[in-house]
């Protein structure tokens, strides 16, 4: 499976930037706390890394579309995640980088729309739920 550029952007830079909040919001339930912040953070903690999974996972679709080997795109993923610094660019690489020519690509299916809907607001509502019962 390939992703282009609008598919990345969809659901690999908007999971990112989900994963970020989440982890900010994790900071302040542990900093500020007022009650049932032990739920609220296993949860938070445990969709930040759902969320950096499928962050990998589209990456390495992009990377397919790309046109990158499974060595190369193992070696770029790996020092970018030693490094830490780089990940912002590889994601902005991955965004705008100009992919293969291939025939256009078929509209995204519903369930994979639903996919990204539940990757975004899911764990929000888990938090608040969390947060009411612990």
């Amino acid at each position: 499976m390939r992703d282009t550029r609008s598919q990345f952007i969809a659901f690999g830079l908007l999971p990112a930037l989900n994963a970020l909040a989440l982890f900010i919001h994790s900071i302040f339930i542990v900093t500020g706390t007022t009650g049932g912040a032990g739920a609220a953070l296993v949860v938070t903690l445990l969709a930040v890394l759902v969320m950096v999974i499928a962050v990998v996972l589209a990456g390495l679709r992009r990377a397919r579309d790309l046109g990158w080997t499974g060595t190369t795109t193992t070696v770029v993923f790996a020092l970018a995640i030693l490094l830490v610094m780089p990940i912002p660019l590889l994601l902005a690489w991955l965004s705008f980088a100009p992919g293969k020519a291939v025939e256009p690509p078929a509209p995204t299916p519903v369930a994979r729309v639903l996919t990204l809907v539940l990757l975004l607001a899911m764990p929000w509502m888990l938090i608040l739920v969390a947060r009411a019962v612990g």
